[in-house]
């Protein structure tokens, strides 16, 4: 999905990973969004109809793609539904407001151990990461990770390099592992409450799409 396509739909995310971006006119890209399995994209395509960002993959996918007319009858029929979808906007904005503290307040160490951090957080949920040194998969590039958190590359590669010395991270193979995630929070001063997910709800009537 292209910035500015439309008519928009919805993509879930069923595996593999993906991106969402905006690019400015000269060409600058800002990474807003790693996109993992069980991501929603996105629900502002019911108001405006066209897409303000860009999806492009970072490995092999499977997208479920829906028309937001379906969606919304969908809801109608159920509160389920309704509620579950609330709680993700209600999620999407926490996450936003702090990554906009990330760029204003953290240092370049501080963002790039905060992004590892709520990556890893979100990876725990969905089973590919564990709470001890589960190397979970990281298809990102040193591009990838500068654009997401408001740096340079070349700034990424040293901070990189320094995590790793200091026995925090390791990287091999498109795959992170963290060695110490309890000093990597306290670097990242990352506290994951904006995360954490209401107690779930029934089930019994939530339609498939």
């Amino acid at each position: 999905m292209t910035e500015g396509m439309g008519p928009a739909r919805g993509l879930l995310v069923v595996d593999g990973w993906a991106r969402q971006s905006q690019t400015l006119p000269d060409g600058r890209t800002h990474l807003h969004e790693v996109l993992i399995p069980g991501d929603l994209y996105d629900l502002n395509i019911f108001s405006r109809g066209v897409a303000d960002c860009s999806i492009t993959t970072l490995s092999r996918v499977t997208i479920v793609e829906f028309r937001c007319e379906r969606l919304r009858l969908l809801v109608e029929q159920s509160a389920a539904l309704s509620r579950a979808l609330w709680h993700h906007t209600l999620m999407a904005t926490a996450v936003s407001r702090e990554r906009a503290m990330s760029m204003g307040l953290r240092t370049a160490v501080e963002r790039v151990a905060h992004f590892f951090c709520e990556l890893h957080a979100r990876m725990r949920v969905i089973g590919q990461a564990d709470g001890v040194s589960m190397p979970m998969p990281l298809p990102l590039t040193q591009a990838d990770l500068a654009e997401a958190t408001g740096l340079t590359p070349v700034h990424v590669n040293r901070i990189l390099q320094d995590l790793r010395t200091r026995s925090f991270i390791r990287l091999s193979h498109r795959e992170l592992e963290i060695l110490n995630i309890g000093g990597l929070r306290e670097i990242a001063m990352f506290n994951d409450a904006y995360l954490l997910s209401p107690r779930q709800t029934s089930n019994d009537d939530q339609p498939k799409l």
